[in-house]
């Protein structure tokens, strides 16, 4: 029977935690579509965690714990070299101890917002289910890489929010992950963000996801002209987990989450929310 991990990626450049909060609940509040979840949240030190920082950090461990479809929460806080792509690096670490081959590994960061509704996780297993003979899957693929550097990799990539495949595809790159060592934002994107699909690529693996559901960009088909050369991921509405949902904040259960848990930082980026959006519209 296979097992079902988390990776969940975040880090304390914003202290109060309220938008990991909110991702949280969500994943309690709707249920995944599979039997049980084996989590572990990797928090990435942008600055020294404060005794408040680590407080509320446990508060999300307890606040996962609650569900029922979660098996096992497990916090790792570690330093900020390779962003996000070394913190993966660590859950699939973590992972590596429990895992066999058939397992299924999702990641997926703060800014990836929800879920939204129940079956999250199967949406991203039945979508990684279409791949032959395997390979990655996300919410969106952008076709077109940065425009202001040269790009040696396939431009052609996931867009790491969110992502899934199975153990026996992380486990010959997690010990040396994609993009965990970089200490730059621009070498964060060619070596982690458009490093990673290409391995899976160079591997002769294909990747998906749920927004193209029934398109496969495969190592001979890497590019499909019919569907947008742009970057997607905001206007991906029908994603099980959305980047970063300039709504979310106004959600009904959003807001009694985010009263529950820090009503002030609610307040604040609600209105920063709706300043920005107007600005946006004057624009």
């Amino acid at each position: 029977m296979n097992q079902f991990f988390l990776g969940y990626i975040t880090a304390n450049d914003q202290p109060s935690f309220l938008i990991d909060y909110l991702n949280i609940k969500n994943m309690v509040r709707y249920h995944p579509g599979v039997p049980s979840i084996h989590v572990c949240i990797a928090v990435s030190e942008v600055s020294d965690i404060t005794p408040k920082q680590k407080i509320r950090i446990q508060k999300l461990k307890y606040a996962l714990q609650k569900a029922a479809h979660i098996s096992k929460v497990h916090v790792i806080i570690k330093n900020n070299i390779g962003r996000d792509f070394s913190s993966a690096e660590k859950c699939l670490d973590y992972f590596s101890n429990f895992c066999s081959d058939n397992d299924y590994v999702l990641i997926r960061n703060r800014s990836g917002y929800g879920p939204f509704s129940n079956q999250w996780y199967s949406a991203y297993v039945k979508q990684n289910q279409k791949l032959e003979p395997g390979g990655l899957t996300g919410s969106t693929i952008n076709q077109s890489a940065l425009k202001s550097v040269e790009i040696k990799h396939v431009p052609t990539h996931i867009q790491t929010y969110v992502y899934l495949s199975q153990w026996k595809y992380f486990r010959p790159i997690f010990a040396k992950y994609p993009g965990a060592e970089c200490t730059t934002k621009r070498d964060v994107i060619i070596h982690g963000e458009l490093g990673l699909s290409s391995s899976f690529f160079d591997r002769g693996l294909s990747i998906n996801c749920t927004e193209w559901e029934d398109y496969l960009f495969t190592p001979e088909k890497k590019v499909h002209p019919g569907l947008p050369m742009s970057d997607i991921k905001y206007s991906a509405v029908n994603a099980p987990i959305r980047m970063r949902y300039r709504r979310y904040y106004y959600r009904f259960w959003s807001i009694l989450d985010g009263l529950a848990w820090n009503p002030s930082e609610l307040f604040k980026l609600t209105i920063q929310k709706k300043w920005d959006s107007t600005i946006q519209q004057i624009k």
